[in-house]
């Protein structure tokens, strides 16, 4: 069904480097992450913002369920086995091109944002115009993929994160959060600061009652 653009892709792929991208078909490795700006290549175009409004939901290659799924490089790098992306609302992203069934997308957000600039398609269900409230907030971890929280640490790490990206006017985005595991009970929120040229980021500590309560959180310096 797809053996035109097939060919189109693979006779494509010599301008790949020239542009810094991998096209649908060829899989994307981990030495060579999408930084540049993408292009629809297959399908009709769409280049609009868009959320995933799935949990989980697996990146592939090329659009058919038994493509190779796009590989997650840094969790690959960093646990020394192969991991993916999969993608969730709180992922960034952009949709490139539409096929039957499927859509192009590439994810958003900075270099060291999960999933930056990684390519590839998801079914079409899973894509919803527009960006999620989260991504919205530049909420930009994984938090509903976080399978070590419940629905009531989500809640709480969600409603902190909105909580220091609205007050503190250093927050750019926050990168991470989860419970302390030696502090059962206490709570933390990473942030990175609007300074760009500031390397310090900024770790607010809290409890589920100073969130309650409106307490003023504890924020400490993180290199």
């Amino acid at each position: 069904m797809y053996a035109d653009a097939l060919a189109l892709a693979l006779a494509s792929r010599r301008l790949a480097p020239a542009f810094g991208f991998c096209l649908a078909f060829a899989a994307c490795g981990p030495s060579a992450p999408p930084r540049q700006a993408v292009t629809c290549v297959l399908g009709e175009p769409i280049g609009e913002v868009a959320t995933i409004t799935g949990q989980n939901v697996p990146l592939r290659t090329a659009p058919t369920d038994t493509a190779d799924r796009v590989v997650n490089r840094v969790g690959t790098t960093t646990t020394g086995r192969m991991m993916y992306r999969d993608l969730s609302p709180d992922y960034p992203i952009t949709a490139l091109c539409r096929v039957p069934g499927w859509v192009q997308v590439v994810v958003g957000g900075e270099g060291d944002a999960p999933g930056a600039g990684d390519l590839g398609w998801v079914p079409a269900g899973y894509v919803s115009p527009g960006l999620s409230n989260d991504a919205v907030k530049a909420i930009v971890w994984n938090l509903e993929g976080n399978s070590d929280l419940d629905d009531a640490d989500r809640d709480l790490l969600r409603k902190a994160a909105r909580r220091v990206l609205k007050d503190d006017g250093d927050c750019r985005r926050i990168v991470d959060g989860s419970e302390f595991t030696a502090q059962p009970g206490l709570y933390f929120v990473t942030c990175k600061p609007d300074n760009p040229d500031n390397d310090v980021v900024y770790q607010w500590r809290f409890t589920a009652a100073d969130i309650d309560r409106e307490l003023p959180l504890e924020r400490r310096p993180r290199r």
